[in-house]
């Protein structure tokens, strides 16, 4: 917790630093996930999930780029499909500290990459809506960090408000699953895979 606390710290921080740049422009965005766990033997983007937060950018060369600074909430995970022999979840709510660099493409369009710092707030599995132990032999061990690469899409409709779309990958492992077999156990690293659709306000 000590470390969630001050990662939380240094962030605020920035974005207070950010805002007394002249240039500094703000706002806060919200929207809708569609997530899915890779390795967890289930495939498709059945888990919704609910995203918000706030980002503060510096726009350089008139406009056309600019750097941005987040910290949002996410929640991700992974579903079975409906026709499955039992009910299957993963749920997970994350803090994310995306930084991004943008580029104008054409009138209000513009492109988005960048890296994020996650932290994994709490992570759950779910076998029939019965809660997996942490400390079971077999099942999901995830991690506190992961890193995680975006890329995405946005188109500024109006003065201040935009609607976007990014892609989400973990540049590093959400954890392992581990399954049990008869000679051992078998693990293998899973990722967090996502897509998001959202609405943005810029002050």
């Amino acid at each position: 917790m000590k470390k969630q606390n001050l990662i939380l710290i240094i962030v605020a921080c920035l974005l207070l630093n950010v805002g007394y740049a002249q240039q500094f422009k703000g706002g806060f965005h919200v929207g809708l996930l569609a997530t899915q766990v890779d390795g967890d033997d289930f495939g498709g983007y059945k888990k919704p999930g609910l995203f918000l937060g706030a980002f503060a950018n510096i726009p350089f060369k008139e406009g056309m780029l600019k750097l941005q600074l987040e910290i949002d909430y996410a929640q991700k995970g992974s579903r079975s499909p409906a026709a499955s022999l039992y009910r299957y979840r993963i749920v997970l709510h994350q803090i994310e500290v995306p930084i991004l660099f943008g580029c104008k493409i054409w009138k209000e369009f513009s492109v988005e990459a960048g890296v994020s710092l996650n932290i994994i707030a709490s992570a759950n599995e779910y076998y029939d809506n019965v809660l997996v132990p942490s400390d079971a032999g077999s099942g999901c061990k995830f991690n506190l960090f992961e890193a995680g690469g975006i890329a995405g899409l946005s188109y500024m409709f109006k003065e201040h408000y935009a609607l976007f779309f990014r892609f989400n990958y973990s540049l590093s492992p959400l954890g392992r699953n581990v399954v049990a077999r008869d000679a051992g156990k078998l693990e293998k690293y899973i990722w967090n895979n996502a897509m998001l659709f959202g609405f943005c306000y810029q002050f």
